[in-house]
């Protein structure tokens, strides 16, 4: 994906409209965790990839890496 991606565009228009508790459970299905740590010990990126070919499918996440898969939605 690249920031201009319809796909991404609805991505962060869905997480900016989300309430705390539900970032909180975004935060669980892409990370395994509910909060991020503190800023001095957070090294990490989100990354957000294609599911390839994949168009009916359900986003997918790689909690201990900290990617989300997201289906090309249209």
């Amino acid at each position: 994906f690249n920031e201009n991606d319809p796909t991404i565009i609805m991505f962060w228009n869905v997480l900016t409209a989300m309430k705390q508790q539900e970032l909180r459970l975004f935060l669980r299905f892409v990370w395994g965790r509910e909060t991020l740590p503190a800023p001095l010990y957070w090294r990490e990126e989100m990354t957000v990839s294609k599911l390839v070919e994949r168009h009916d499918e359900l986003p997918q996440s790689h909690t201990c890496f900290f990617v989300l898969k997201l289906p090309t939605y249209s």
